[in-house]
């Protein structure tokens, strides 16, 4: 990967253990559809990283929406969906009782299920 596309030899903004390469992997080989499946999941960026991969997000975003096709508002969606998480998840954090932490970190909206997604199965037909 990284011979044919030497950017994805680059350390990742924000958590330069990690490689561009791996994210786009992520996306082309390990089924990754959203921004914070890849920073969550697939790599440890959203909790080995003091900032849980703000400072991470976009340079990810423009590597997954290379590999799947995104659109400015796609990639602009799935950062805001994952700066939205961090905050929510930040929030339940200072709540008092495990109540009401539930009830902060399900204040951002889940994003899959949403029109990106439904490209990407139409896709995945198509083939």
């Amino acid at each position: 990967m990284m011979e044919a596309d030497p950017t994805l030899a680059v350390p990742l903004d924000g958590a330069p253990e990690y490689l561009a390469a791996e994210i786009a992997y992520a996306a082309l080989a390990e089924g990754a559809l959203h921004l914070d499946d890849v920073l969550t999941r697939r790599t440890r960026i959203s909790f080995e990283t003091t900032h849980r991969g703000t400072e991470s997000a976009e340079h990810a975003a423009r590597i997954m929406g290379g590999v799947l096709g995104w659109d400015e508002t796609i990639r602009k969606r799935e950062v805001e969906h994952y700066l939205a998480r961090v905050t929510a998840e930040r929030q339940s954090q200072t709540m008092p009782d495990d109540q009401a932490a539930d009830a902060a970190r399900v204040g951002a909206p889940d994003v899959r299920g949403l029109a990106a997604d439904r490209r990407t199965e139409l896709l995945e037909i198509d083939l």
